[in-house]
């Protein structure tokens, strides 16, 4: 965790974060307090201390873009190592060194750039460490620049507007990124790859479907093998009440259940809600003769694993989906940021 130790319970980390956001954004009132105190100059973005502070922060949000850079490099660094190894040295079936030719050594030489790029680079965990705390001191920064003007001129305030919508999107995705693999873990104990979801569910929808042609025709004997839990499969009468609600439930119910891949998280169906659930497989084995409850009860736990595989996908969804507003508003800071030191240079007479 980048915000505490380990021991640090979740609810401990979510009010360290709130107590930094509050003391970084608190930080520049009172420099200014200070500042009027000894007669500084502080009335605008212009000033000496005000300047440098408001260049302090556009290094820091350029700092802060490169995690996406860096991200889309450990695709090309993945590149470099495959030329490394396809063009390593060969050996001759005596087992001398192959010679190698100028194209293979050059292409070699290209594959050990990663490991000379990797003594420079931080880790992912020091990137993120500097994304976070950099980002949280950028904000006194800003404020400080801004000369506690909010709305002193449109390109001047949009900037600023779009830097606190940023940061507050940015701290918001760091305290869901403290509570939610925490609640994953406690809410879906049969947690999977979320690219996996899907997959997972088609395994399961098997496993159900082999259950219930076992139950369901007498006729070929059950594979026990081949359930997923192999439960002692005793079949159920023939053409029985049971027998058909069984296949029927299988077909208009636990099929297009598992198997939709639309409208998550399913609450149109029946199974996707947990108390009907119950209440149907409740009903099922008042039902059903003694020795086959137990294979009824395997089957509502199939549904129920696939219930916690819709769980894990909306809190995935949740876990990443603030990003879908952070990346946008980041590159319109940037634009922004730009425009605006352009701006800034013209008036001051660089740009004449």
């Amino acid at each position: 965790m980048l915000f505490g130790p380990r021991k640090f319970s979740t609810s401990l980390r979510v009010w360290l974060i709130v107590f930094c956001t509050a003391l970084a954004t608190a930080l520049p009132f009172l420099w200014r307090s200070l500042a009027q105190r000894f007669g500084w100059n502080w009335e605008s973005g212009a000033s000496r201390v005000p300047l440098w502070f408001g260049i302090a922060a556009g290094i820091i949000v350029v700092f802060e873009s490169l995690l996406w850079l860096r991200k889309r490099l450990l695709r090309v660094r993945r590149f470099f190592w495959w030329l490394g190894a396809v063009n390593a040295p060969r050996r001759t079936v005596d087992g001398k060194p192959a010679r190698e030719s100028l194209f293979a050594r050059f292409f070699r030489t290209i594959g050990q750039i990663p490991i000379f790029v990797d003594r420079w680079c931080f880790a992912t965990r020091h990137w993120m460490a500097l994304h976070v705390y950099l980002g949280l001191a950028a904000i006194p920064l800003a404020i400080a620049h801004s000369g506690f003007h909010f709305s002193a001129g449109m390109l001047a305030s949009w900037t600023l507007w779009l830097f606190l919508a940023v940061s507050v999107s940015g701290i918001f995705g760091l305290i869901v990124q403290q509570v939610l693999p925490r609640r994953i873990l406690d809410e879906v104990p049969g947690e999977s790859i979320a690219t996996q979801i899907d997959f997972v569910a088609r395994e399961l929808h098997k496993s159900a479907e082999k259950l219930v042609r076992a139950l369901t025709n007498p006729d070929p004997p059950a594979a026990s093998s081949e359930l997923r839990t192999e439960p002692a499969v005793i079949p159920l009468t023939a053409g029985s009440p049971m027998s058909v609600r069984l296949k029927d439930l299988f077909r208009e119910e636990i099929t297009p259940y598992f198997l939709s891949e639309s409208n998550r998280p399913r609450r149109r169906f029946r199974l996707a809600s947990r108390e009907k659930s119950r209440a149907l497989f409740a009903q099922m084995l008042r039902e059903t003769p003694a020795h086959a409850q137990e294979n009824i009860r395997t089957l509502e736990r199939y549904c129920n694993e696939r219930r916690d595989l819709d769980r894990q996908w909306v809190l995935n969804a949740c876990l990443h989906g603030w990003l879908m507003v952070h990346a946008p508003l980041t590159a319109a800071l940037l634009v922004a940021l730009f425009w605006h030191a352009a701006a800034a240079l013209k008036i001051g007479g660089i740009f004449e």
